[in-house]
């Protein structure tokens, strides 16, 4: 496997996700593109995930399965790209699965107008309801947008999401640019942007290739506290790269944009965390720390701070889980 050559890897971090893995491997498997390596990153799964992958990786020369030492989806997609041998990389996330002409159609996007980057349309799986739902990118007249407009709509949330999985990305960005994705949750949120803005177009497809699935136990569904202060932190991180970029004088209608949906999204999340311990208390107080965490991103002294180590100001107060046997029921 070390000497195949690839002009594609991807890169498929997993953790205990037997249920979804044959048919994420399996849709990779199958792909039009034929140039293409696949890095299975073993992240700690304690359920039959691994044998799946290392199934996969007997049966298909161009598959490997490597042990992550520094748990973290992050982490595994920071070992995948050192690994990657491929001028491009895409990211599939262990429970979902792509089009067979996933690799292919965004392939070719990016070599008919040379772009760092190419998007495609994706489709809601709701496993629990069991319907798909399709989710479309507005497309420009042309199908090419400059890195900073990408950047623009990327930031603002709008039309384009910071998803890594429905696009390829040229390897260099990450590489040249010495980025990689923070030990956090919400980590694509931290990155996605920095990366567009050192690509100097990116390229739009009209066709549906990516298929995520909506489940419980996935990091967008499981609320809690701590993930709430990294989507927060991801914010402060995200004005503190173009602060020291000069460019954030240019992008603060995204930002006013992004704090007003995070702020709407931690309104909810809080609600939800607070009902699920039966337990009230604090719950204004909490909306209040938001607040003050997103208008601290804000104020003269972040801007002017020298220190990179970016850290909430304010920290969430947890209420006491009230529920008679401990437990946190879904809400």
């Amino acid at each position: 496997m070390g000497d195949y050559a690839a002009d594609i890897s991807v890169i498929i971090p997993i953790y205990n996700v037997e249920k979804f893995l044959y048919r994420c491997l399996s849709s990779v498997a199958c792909q039009t593109f034929k140039n293409y390596e696949v890095i299975m990153i073993d992240d700690g799964s304690t359920d039959n995930s691994i044998e799946i992958a290392r199934r996969f990786s007997e049966n298909f020369k161009n598959f490997r399965l490597v042990d992550n030492p520094v748990k973290g989806v992050a982490n595994a997609r920071n070992l995948g790209i050192m690994l990657a041998q491929g001028e491009y990389v895409a990211f599939v996330d262990s429970d979902d699965y792509v089009d067979p002409n996933y690799l292919l159609c965004l392939y070719e996007a990016i070599k008919q107008y040379n772009a760092d980057i190419a998007h495609c349309n994706y489709i809601l799986y709701h496993v629990d309801m069991g319907f798909l739902h399709s989710v479309k990118i507005k497309k420009p007249k042309a199908g090419v947008l400059p890195g900073m407009t990408m950047v623009r709509k990327t930031i603002s949330d709008f039309h384009m999401r910071s998803y890594l999985w429905n696009k390829l990305w040229k390897k260099s960005l990450f590489t040249d640019n010495h980025i990689t994705f923070p030990d956090m949750k919400f980590e694509d949120i931290a990155t996605v942007a920095k990366l567009l803005y050192y690509a100097e177009t990116g390229v739009m497809i009209n066709r549906h290739l990516y298929y995520y699935t909506v489940r419980e136990g996935s990091i967008v569904q499981t609320a809690s506290f701590k993930s709430l202060s990294d989507y927060l932190l991801s914010f402060g991180m995200l004005r503190r790269f173009f602060i020291d970029n000069h460019e954030i004088q240019h992008l603060e209608f995204s930002f006013l944009r992004l704090a007003l949906s995070m702020f709407a999204v931690n309104l909810y999340y809080l609600s939800r965390l607070h009902r699920q311990r039966r337990n009230a208390r604090g719950y204004l107080r909490n909306i209040g720390i938001s607040v003050k965490n997103i208008l601290y991103f804000y104020s003269r002294k972040f801007n002017d701070a020298v220190d990179t180590d970016i850290t909430l100001p304010y920290a969430f107060i947890e209420p006491e889980n009230k529920n008679k046997d401990n437990t946190e029921p879904p809400s």
